[in-house]
């Protein structure tokens, strides 16, 4: 069984099958998917412990991305949440971590990117204030 666990939240099809597909090819990885808000909630849990970090679009269909950041770290979750976003300026990337993200990476994405900020996030870990 693997060892880390992924959850990729994102309301694109295409994209979000992708992310899981790359992340399942790493060794000792595993991913599943959600495309709402609600569906990552449920894929969560209340034990708020099945996964060791979330890779989280911030437009959704039902809210947006920081507001479940935000409420998982008020939950005392800890695991790197990495949000996912179209804005490219400056302020994208200090709101999510106003949010409670350990890190935020601009769409289009780059897979190796994705594996490469994970693994690092997994490796140095930083509690958000």
């Amino acid at each position: 069984m693997p060892d880390i666990r992924v959850l990729v939240v994102d309301d694109d099809r295409v994209l979000r099958g992708l992310l899981v597909d790359v992340i399942n090819s790493q060794p000792d990885y595993s991913a599943v998917g959600a495309s709402t808000l609600a569906e990552a909630e449920a894929a969560i849990g209340p034990a708020r412990d099945g996964f060791n970090a979330i890779l989280l679009d911030q437009n959704l269909p039902d809210g947006e991305g920081g507001e479940l950041c935000e409420r998982l770290r008020r939950d005392g979750m800890t695991i790197p949440i990495i949000i996912m976003t179209g804005a490219a300026d400056l302020l994208a990337g200090v709101w999510s971590r106003a949010m409670g993200a350990n890190d935020h990476i601009t769409k289009p994405v780059r897979m190796r990117e994705v594996i490469e900020r994970i693994q690092f996030h997994l490796l140095y870990p930083y509690t958000v204030p």
